[in-house]
């Protein structure tokens, strides 16, 4: 699975969006080993708007999300498009009409955010940060970080907090070193 996401205003002043925009190509062809392969588009905050505006019709509409917070999301089966096109290129995008419609999307339930700190063994880290927007309900959390093999994991410097508390985080965790090379 990839997901990106991207601010389209931070590079041009055109909201308005592509894959071909974006990354200098469309989709032309799907991996061999995936059973389907799908691209989606949220078009939670106005779905009707948003879909006289999407440069290709969807496939169909799929709603998902937690707890009452619902996504709308444009389902383009990239396989089956490509072989209604017979082998030629397929874009997904978005046209906007005005550029003063444009709204802060509503940020999803559960979110997270990794970065790096500081440089080097002695000073650098990695933070890792989970998000539950739901007051109500608890979720369960499996975390898997994959890292290169240059850069090192010092886990006896592993520290975890809940709302600025910390606690044990080693009852639960599972930890395979990398070889050196």
């Amino acid at each position: 699975t990839l997901s990106l996401v991207i601010d389209r205003l931070t590079y041009t002043a055109k909201p308005d969006w592509s894959l071909l925009l974006m990354f200098g190509r469309s989709l032309k062809g799907v991996c061999p080993l995936a059973e389907s392969t799908f691209a989606y588009v949220d078009i939670t905050e106005n779905s009707t708007w948003f879909e006289g505006h999407l440069l290709s019709p969807p496939s169909s509409i799929v709603s998902t999300g937690l707890s009452g917070s619902q996504r709308r999301l444009a389902a383009f089966d990239i396989g089956k498009l490509l072989k209604a096109k017979q082998g030629s290129s397929f874009n997904v995008g978005l046209r906007y009409a005005q550029f003063s419609s444009l709204r802060m999307p509503v940020p999803p339930p559960f979110h997270s955010e990794r970065f790096a700190t500081g440089c080097g063994e002695k000073d650098g880290g990695t933070v890792v940060r989970f998000f539950n927007a739901d007051q109500h309900q608890s979720l369960s959390l499996v975390y898997m970080e994959v890292v290169p093999w240059f850069f090192r994991i010092f886990v006896h410097t592993l520290r975890a907090q809940l709302n600025g508390v910390s606690f044990d985080v080693w009852r639960n965790l599972t930890y395979q070193a990398a070889r050196d090379r």
